[in-house]
């Protein structure tokens, strides 16, 4: 079973599963997960980049 979403970023994102249930609860969270910002799509980041805009955007009040 598979279900389509378009993201924040106007990409259509896929989800896949077995059975259709599965797929459903999987395309609710990350439906949730996309509307809170947590979409993580990133084929080709490099894990300096990743850092720097974890830094940035994630703790950038909370750290030294």
């Amino acid at each position: 079973m598979r279900g389509t979403y378009v993201g924040p970023d106007g990409r259509r994102r896929y989800i896949s599963h077995k059975n259709k249930e599965d797929a459903r609860r999987k395309l609710r969270a990350w439906r949730a997960d996309s509307d809170r910002g947590f979409l993580f799509d990133a084929e080709d980041l490099k894990l300096g980049e990743y850092l720097d805009s974890w830094l940035t955007d994630s703790v950038k009040d909370t750290v030294r």
